[in-house]
């Protein structure tokens, strides 16, 4: 995905604080930035494998989170 599109599916994020948790993820091996030497230029991003890995934790933690909120709904 291109910079543009991460912004507008994360709604409410800052471009500095996009950009850091970006950075953060490639020096942690959770993605793969490459840059293309065009004008205007053109940064693409996609998951490694190591990122990939995390969506079964991250499913279980949204599923917990919901059950969390059904039982303060209650």
């Amino acid at each position: 995905m291109r910079f543009g599109e991460l912004e507008r599916i994360v709604s409410g994020v800052s471009q500095k604080m996009l950009s850091q948790q970006l950075h953060e993820m490639e020096a942690d091996g959770l993605l793969i930035k490459t840059a293309y030497a065009e004008v205007p230029p053109r940064v693409d991003y996609q998951l490694t494998e190591r990122g990939h890995s995390l969506f079964p934790v991250l499913e279980q933690m949204h599923g917990w989170a919901m059950d969390q909120l059904d039982v303060e709904e209650s």
